[in-house]
């Protein structure tokens, strides 16, 4: 599919406009690197370009994968559970069309998690570029926030002053028992969630002209910190308290793992631990339906009385979660 009229159509956007190289076939930045004139399409950028200096430490290069992009898109409008699970399809006609040539017009949830209804009511035309690179940047930055599997058993041990060289399974049942070390389980499998969290949201705040406000939803500080240099500022920030109340991708994520804590707190908690697969449990239909009607509620309550939490501590009285993202970026 790279030489389709819509791959070559992000490729020159992507390049030109978001300054990321997109990648529609397997080698292709390396290709570019060699002979950057002969690219087609042809592209009013050098390699270099997409170069960028991180904190002076090293370069990072700019650049994202089509297969990638689709399956972080797809978890966005709403289809967390078929991009985990169905990446390989993603490019074949039961997706195709959804991800690349047509605006969806709601989340998911909004069409019961249905593929079939989201195809029935998107219109024609291909995605935003700007908002699919934020799709792409979401999912990025949930995995650097997350620990790894091997740093979240190594700081519950050191937390709970547990031998890590037990045998397996009593190791296991001790850390089950630490809310902690659940939560950043979870943390640690559901990048895709958080995207289709953070998709959800945008969606309610912007409807169906949601298309149309990519670039500005870029400029909203860590979005734009993430598509001119990395994470790691983001993250840096993040640990050391400097935190915008206006700062979209980061009230959201403090908001998604209150939500997740939340839930850990519920018989959904001992669902979850009790679940054999528990990525599976995760990312069901029943499990994101709670989460976006918890979202739902939390809105509802929001317009009413003042959330006491932090990450709302910018939101004005009665505006709602919604409202206030939107303002966020209008």
């Amino acid at each position: 599919m790279s030489n389709t009229n819509e791959q070559l159509t992000y490729a020159k956007i992507f390049a030109e406009e978001l300054g990321w190289f997109y990648e529609a076939k397997e080698g292709a930045w390396d290709a570019f690197k060699q002979d950057h004139s002969r690219w087609r399409p042809r592209l009013n950028k050098r390699p270099r370009d997409f170069e960028m200096l991180v904190n002076g430490r090293g370069k990072k290069i700019h650049r994202l994968d089509n297969e990638d992009l689709a399956q972080r898109w797809c978890a966005f409008i709403g289809f967390a559970n078929e991009a985990v699970n169905e990446k390989k399809a993603l490019f074949e006609d039961k997706f195709y069309s959804l991800v690349f040539q047509q605006q969806t017009q709601k989340h998911g949830f909004d069409y019961d998690f249905s593929l079939t209804q989201a195809r029935e009511a998107a219109i024609k035309g291909s995605p935003s570029p700007s908002l699919m690179l934020i799709a792409y940047l979401t999912r990025e930055f949930a995995i650097d926030m997350s620990p790894t599997a091997s740093q979240n058993r190594d700081e519950a041990c050191q937390r709970l002053g547990i031998n890590p060289n037990l045998p397996k399974a009593e190791l296991t049942s001790k850390l089950s028992q630490d809310n902690q070390f659940i939560l950043n389980q979870i943390l640690g499998g559901t990048s895709l969630l958080f995207t289709e969290f953070v998709g959800f949201i945008l969606f309610r705040a912007f409807g169906e002209n949601i298309h149309r406000y990519g670039q500005k939803i870029l400029e909203n500080h860590s979005f734009y910190t993430l598509v001119e240099q990395s994470s790691e500022i983001v993250i840096e920030k993040i640990n050391q308290g400097i935190v915008e109340p206006k700062d979209i991708l980061v009230v959201l994520w403090f908001a998604f793992v209150e939500k997740i804590e939340d839930m850990l707190n519920t018989p959904w908690g001992e669902s979850y631990r009790a679940a054999n697969i528990k990525i599976r449990f995760v990312f069901a239909r029943e499990t994101r339906g709670r989460l976006y009607r918890d979202v739902q509620n939390t809105n509802d309550f929001m317009k009413k009385r003042s959330l006491k939490t932090n990450w709302a501590i910018g939101v004005l009285e009665g505006q709602g979660l919604f409202e206030f993202i939107r303002s966020c970026v209008l």
